[in-house]
């Protein structure tokens, strides 16, 4: 009687140690329903804001950059970048602005005349320099027909590992807060050429969690370069005013058409 008491004492004690994994089509279509739920849990949010401030370090130089942004759905999209060149962004449904008050000059474009991939090149293209990898889900689902493994670690067992090969990626997620924690991109010689780390989450709307702090490590032919960026001010699903995403050119600034 004795050793049955310290042989269940035992499995109760040892338990919370035991690693819960999946392989091959069960991992896949577990990876799948995990990424799926978490892409349409960021989809759900109808508007965003916050500042942010990046610094980044490679290996001759470092910079600096700070800016507000603002987007609301469907698609309104307003950047303010304001260190270290001041820039002015705005998206609407058919038009895109740039302005450079420096230069008192303003580009405007008309997407309406563009096809749908010039249209997404220009957009893609104009918004890279702000874009935070490592928080939106859904660039990450394309990965999931070669996942080998999800793994759920002893004693956390909201964090899930989806860990994939050909070329190998790792995906660390909370599946309660439904955020991407950490991720691991690495060339087919299964060299590293993406890192990025999301922390300090909060809650910024019922539900809806966002990190403060982003790390990313880029691979580039110049070698590593590193950043870290400081979000603040966080806004979700709090309506914004029209005139944000709203455009008129300040006087005596030239206004330019896109060709």
């Amino acid at each position: 009687m004795k050793l049955i008491t310290l042989l269940l004492t035992s499995l109760i004690t040892l338990s919370p140690l035991v690693t819960l994994a999946s392989t091959g089509v069960v991992a896949r279509a577990e990876a799948q329903a995990l990424l799926e739920s978490l892409a349409q849990h960021f989809s759900d949010i109808h508007s965003l804001s916050y500042t942010a401030e990046r610094t980044t370090q490679g290996r001759r130089q470092s910079s600096r950059e700070r800016w507000f942004f603002a987007y609301q759905a469907p698609g309104f999209v307003r950047v303010n970048y304001q260190y270290p060149v001041e820039r002015v962004l705005v998206l609407n449904t058919n038009t895109l602005y740039e302005y450079i008050p420096a230069l008192r000059k303003a580009l405007q474009t008309d997407l309406a005349k563009l096809s749908a991939a010039d249209r997404q090149s220009i957009i893609k293209q104009t918004l890279t320099r702000i874009s935070l990898d490592g928080i939106n889900p859904a660039k990450f689902q394309e990965m999931v027909s070669r996942t080998t493994a999800v793994v759920t670690p002893p004693l956390t067992p909201d964090i899930i590992r989806i860990s994939g090969a050909a070329p190998k990626f790792l995906i660390e997620l909370n599946q309660q807060q439904k955020v991407l924690k950490t991720t691991d991109i690495y060339t087919s010689e299964d060299n590293l050429l993406m890192h990025t780390d999301a922390s300090q989450f909060i809650e910024a709307s019922p539900g809806f969690w966002y990190p403060r702090q982003l790390e990313t490590r880029y691979w580039t032919d110049q070698g590593f370069v590193n950043t870290t960026t400081l979000i603040r001010d966080i806004s979700i699903n709090t309506p914004l005013t029209n005139s944000l995403f709203e455009f008129t050119p300040p006087a005596r600034v030239t206004l330019e058409t896109r060709r």
